[in-house]
């Protein structure tokens, strides 16, 4: 603190025109601004770390939730049935259930029911036509 008042001195001695008063009190001011300045900056660079822990936490959380299938997956051609890494043949549905947190609904698509129910192939016809079901 002592030095920059000697340096003020010399600078007034220097430049007779300039009042010291009026040389500390602008000092004075400027410090006083940048001191706002700095804690304004320290505020935001706060805020905004609370904000981006918070964005890296949530998207934390979404990686934890998804589990995804990667890789060749070996079929059976005919049952659909999937071989692991273990050599055991599992269900399509099983499989995937047991890793990943995906569930199967089963249901009939309308042309395996006109395929295996043909009894029922007119009404079905009739019905699929007027929900736009058939032929997608």
């Amino acid at each position: 603190m002592y030095d920059i008042l000697e340096q003020l001195s010399a600078f007034c001695r220097n430049y007779e025109q300039y009042e010291i008063d009026e040389l500390i009190i602008t000092a004075i001011v400027l410090m006083f601004c940048l001191l706002v300045f700095s804690y304004r900056r320290t505020l935001e660079y706060a805020k905004s770390e609370v904000k981006l822990r918070k964005s890296n936490q949530a998207l934390e959380d979404a990686l934890d939730e998804i589990k995804i299938l990667k890789g060749v997956i070996p079929i059976c051609m005919y049952c659909k049935n999937i071989r692991d890494e273990k050599g055991e043949w599992f269900q399509i549905e099983e499989y995937v259930r047991s890793r990943s947190e995906a569930y199967f609904s089963h249901d009939i698509c309308p042309e395996c029911h006109i395929e295996n129910h043909p009894r029922c192939e007119k009404e079905f016809r009739e019905y699929a036509m007027t929900q736009g079901e058939l032929g997608r």
